[in-house]
């Protein structure tokens, strides 16, 4: 790939923790890759961080930039709750004990995720457009996979999605991301299980991270992409990504 390189004069992306993070074992590889390609990268994503984490740290670190191309990654947007400002007991206690108990039907349980992803698509299209200077956006699918119907909906042609699901690209497909497969809820013992919809409970529970094809693609050939834990990409699965990151840049921006 690096023959055929053109380097981008400003980028950032949300991809890679920064490497004065408070997880020192982290080592932002995509980020590393990318600037030995020539480009410049500024990071602002955090590990177990949300999309409005990032939007504090662009604005606080890298506020005086004008980027060429925005990358974010979709997260959970469950974690959106958990991280504005309120302690775990209080984000549980709102999630689990007021939001999930709340639900009659599975379908209802999925309306409210539908709703809180597209709000979220707003508030990154419309803080790119209030921060920056019109720059192309590429969105990729982490652990929350991108739902390109509801993103076009509300963005621009600037707005491009490269995968859906990083999961289930590199696993061709074996893989099925769903809105929840990764979704950050606890199941804390002082919360009243009787009040909630048993259905909707054991919906989450087989879905999320308890559902065995995560344990089938630890130990079915994928596991050099994902190790240690199945759920994340190493060293060879981030260059794999940068592979595909790096040959779109090449074919969109000049």
């Amino acid at each position: 790939m690096f023959e055929r390189m053109k380097p981008v004069s400003k980028f950032i992306t949300d991809a890679n923790p920064v490497i004065d993070s408070p997880f020192p074992s982290t080592i932002p590889l995509l980020k590393l890759l990318l600037q030995s390609a020539g480009h410049t990268v500024r990071d602002t994503v955090h590990p177990g961080g949300c999309i409005g984490d990032a939007f504090v740290r662009s604005t606080e670190q890298h506020g005086d930039i004008d980027p060429d191309l925005v990358i974010w990654f979709a997260t959970d947007t469950i974690r959106t709750m958990q991280h504005n400002n309120v302690s775990d007991e209080v984000y549980w206690h709102n999630l689990i004990d007021k939001q999930l108990s709340s639900f009659d039907t599975i379908d209802e349980f999925h309306n409210w995720l539908g709703n809180n992803i597209n709000d979220e698509y707003v508030a990154i299209h419309n803080f790119i457009e209030e921060t920056y200077n019109n720059p192309l956006v590429l969105a990729l699918g982490g652990t929350g996979k991108v739902d390109k119907t509801l993103l076009d909906k509300v963005t621009n042609s600037k707005h491009h999605v490269l995968l859906p699901s990083i999961m289930e690209w590199i696993t061709n497909g074996v893989f099925v991301h769903t809105p929840i497969s990764f979704l950050s809820a606890g199941w804390p013992e002082h919360l009243k299980y009787e009040s909630f919809n048993a259905d909707i409970v054991n919906y989450i529970y087989e879905k999320t991270r308890h559902n065995p094809r995560l344990a089938f693609l630890a130990t079915n050939g994928y596991v050099e992409c994902m190790l240690p834990d199945a759920r994340h990409l190493n060293a060879s699965g981030a260059t794999k990504l940068f592979d595909l990151i790096q040959l779109w840049i090449e074919e969109n921006v000049s």
